[in-house]
């Protein structure tokens, strides 16, 4: 069956961003107890969802809104991943953003693949295009995710 190809409009504010990618999540890794990881201002390790995978895996996932085209840029993201190191046992960072930065991907490969020599945690990145294609495979989020935005 083919994908449908519909075009989502990312959430305006950080709060609503975090509650699409908790559900988006909670269905794409999958893990049932993916939750809000602490709360702002908190230390969080560069972690904003924490649950486990169908294997026992503990996953953080780091969401990042960039607005109207806005940029994540490579220090900000290398911070985040040096965040994560500090919490204990993770096996795999998420970073979701609707940001444009395609040199993310590539520097998040280089790094699961130095991260595997030292026993660290993987990094994946999921742009805005990346959330809209799970959001497209999943079409009874669409529904319950705008009302979390209105």
């Amino acid at each position: 069956m083919a994908l449908s190809s519909f075009r989502h409009n990312p959430p305006s504010d950080e709060d609503a961003f975090e509650r699409w990618c908790l559900a988006i999540f909670r269905e794409h890794i999958p893990s049932k107890n993916l939750e809000r990881f602490k709360a702002r201002g908190q230390v969080q390790h560069g972690i904003d969802l924490l649950g486990n995978d169908n294997d026992g895996r503990i996953c953080g996932v780091q969401c990042k809104l960039r607005n109207a085209g806005g940029v994540l840029n490579e220090n900000d993201f290398l911070a985040d991943v040096e965040k994560a190191k500090s919490f204990p046992q993770l096996d795999r960072l998420i970073f979701a953003t609707t940001a444009r930065n395609k040199n993310l991907q590539t520097l998040a490969a280089t790094l699961t693949r130095d991260h595997k020599k030292q026993d660290l945690f993987t990094v994946e990145v999921y742009t805005w295009p990346d959330l809209e294609d799970i959001l497209n495979e999943h079409p009874s989020l669409i529904d319950s995710l705008q009302r979390v935005s209105s």
